[in-house]
């Protein structure tokens, strides 16, 4: 074979390397033509599996590569394109998104998130978020009373950039988390715990401030969330504590000797310190006070 032939069928190699695979039925009943089926894990994660409807690669023939040869007539072996579709599910279930949230996803909103505008507002914040992510770009706060889709919206901002953009997620409820850790304390496993937490590119914590607030939920928590911060990687926060006290209240400390005050604010769950790291990474957003579970069945 002449050059001008090789350096022809490189190109056409590398072109087929970058070509998108064909797209999943339109019209699959089991799929909706999004490529992929909703399943749970034993643990109770979502998990999102190929439609039997995605068309075997012709170009791969199902192998996930592409033998070829380099400049220099040697062989070599190529990554598919239709690889990716399988790798953005991985990173979708490795994110460990709660399967009762699988619903919640941005091209098939929850009804009720109509009902309430500053659920309406949060939801399009989060929509618009995933859509122009970049890396190391500043987070939000999700905060408001129960049942106002706090938990949904943080959901469907991570299955977007897993699925739609192959971005590495994790998603955990703190207390859980707290949880977790104590139960392996005697095998010194909460460094190897946090580890993961520490390094994805997005990071959603639910339930932020659900905790007794002891010295030690305290450090656990400032250790995360520090870590992140100074490696400025994208975290995102839904809680049930409103950010600032609500019109009217004391802000004085309860006497010395009286009985400890119900934790009002996100600040006094969480401390003045993580508390100030907050309010830097992100922009805080109220997900108003109606419970929208009562008028709709969909997760919070």
């Amino acid at each position: 074979m002449s050059e001008r032939a090789d350096r022809a069928a490189e190109r056409a190699e590398r072109a087929a390397e970058r070509a998108e695979p064909r797209p999943p039925d339109p019209h699959c009943p089991r799929c909706y033509g999004r490529g992929y089926l909703r399943a749970e894990s034993p643990e109770g994660d979502a998990l999102a599996l190929a439609c039997s409807c995605r068309p075997r690669c012709t170009r791969c023939e199902g192998r996930g590569v592409i033998d070829g040869r380099d400049a220099q007539g040697y062989a070599v072996v190529r990554r598919c394109a239709c690889r990716a579709f399988d790798q953005r599910l991985a990173l979708c279930n490795a994110a460990r998104i709660p399967a009762a949230c699988w619903q919640s996803e941005f091209h098939d909103p929850p009804a009720a998130f109509l009902l309430d505008r500053h659920v309406q507002r949060a939801w399009t914040h989060g929509q618009r978020f995933a859509a122009t992510y970049e890396p190391r770009a500043p987070g939000f706060l999700l905060h408001g009373g129960p049942g106002t889709l706090k938990t949904s919206i943080l959901c469907a901002t991570l299955a977007y950039l897993t699925l739609d953009r192959g971005i590495d997620c994790r998603f955990i409820e703190f207390s859980l988390l707290l949880n977790q850790i104590r139960e392996g304390l005697d095998g010194g496993a909460p460094a190897q715990r946090l580890e993961p937490l520490r390094r994805a590119t997005v990071l959603a914590i639910d339930e932020l401030g659900k905790m007794r607030a002891t010295e030690w939920e305290r450090t656990i928590l400032d250790d995360l969330i520090s870590s992140r911060y100074q490696a400025k990687r994208t975290t995102l926060f839904a809680t049930n504590f409103p950010a600032t006290k609500p019109e009217g209240a004391s802000g004085r400390s309860p006497a010395r000797g009286a009985r400890a005050q119900p934790v009002e604010t996100l600040e006094e769950a969480v401390g003045e310190r993580i508390y100030s790291r907050l309010v830097s990474m992100g922009e805080f957003l109220h997900t108003g006070n109606t419970d929208l579970r009562r008028r709709s069945d969909v997760p919070s």
